[in-house]
């Protein structure tokens, strides 16, 4: 019987509203309480046509009659597929021969390890870490550089000289595989101008307690986390002040954090 109906597989604007509101005061007498039928309609409807359509339920006896006419309220008959957002790679930024590069010292496990940081203007662009050895400390001076001598090979430079090395063959240094794919991975993200917020909140969300090489990174990478970038001037959700980040998180006084 539902297949023989001529409104089989129909979506409900497609139905006639004449034939419901007929529909509507046969069966409402067998119903002791109110009973209505929402009606929707296109969006070029007429005034003339809701009216005759209301006067209709009224003749018929209706106890009750509603209607939407499409786009006359935000979410009621939306008809239209969502668009589908774009999505575009952007390029690498184009890499000097020489960065000024950042040093840091951080304890891994146990272990202290150097961090490097090449930087264009004051953007993390690239990202080298391991162990000290006796035989690569941390090098002493203001002013250093990593220069790119060829594919994979990164030496670090006394800067302003850029000739002088503190420590050549960064890469042939790497701790295990799965410690240098990390730094590879951020590094990839930072030169196709990933925001390092973004890239901190993904290493801090990352399993392991807080000695562990991951997390580490990330304490350095925070440093470049300006309060003001890191907020945005974004406004809390729930009481209207503004958001501050604060211990990995952008947070707010009320009580509101985004890694809830």
């Amino acid at each position: 019987m539902v297949k023989a109906s001529p409104y089989y597989k129909s979506t409900t604007n497609e139905i006639d509203p004449i034939d419901k509101i007929t529909l509507q005061s046969t069966v409402q007498e067998y119903i002791d309480s109110s009973i209505s039928i929402t009606h929707n309609l296109p969006e070029n409807v007429t005034e003339k046509e809701v009216m005759d359509l209301a006067l209709y339920a009224w003749e018929t006896g209706c106890k009750g009659w509603t209607c939407y006419r499409e786009g006359s309220r935000g979410g009621i008959l939306i008809n239209k597929k969502e668009e589908q957002p774009s999505f575009s790679s952007k390029n690498a930024t184009k890499r000097p021969t020489i960065l000024d590069c950042d040093l840091h010292s951080t304890m891994i496990n146990g272990e202290k390890w150097i961090v490097l940081v090449g930087l264009i203007g004051k953007s993390p662009y690239e990202v080298f870490s391991f162990r000290e050895t006796d035989k690569f400390t941390y090098p002493k001076g203001d002013s250093f550089g990593l220069k790119r001598v060829k594919r994979g090979h990164y030496d670090l430079v006394y800067s302003p000289s850029e000739k002088e090395i503190a420590i050549p063959d960064i890469t042939s240094h790497f701790g295990n595989p799965n410690e240098e794919f990390i730094t590879r991975l951020i590094s990839t993200s930072l030169r196709h101008n990933t925001d390092v917020k973004y890239v901190y909140e993904q290493l801090v969300k990352s399993k392991g307690n807080i000695t562990d090489f991951s997390k580490s990174i990330a304490r350095v990478l925070k440093k470049y986390i300006a309060k003001q970038d890191a907020t945005q001037a974004e406004l809390c959700p729930e009481c209207g002040n503004t958001l501050r980040f604060e211990s990995g998180c952008v947070t707010c006084s009320c009580g509101y954090s985004k890694c809830s």
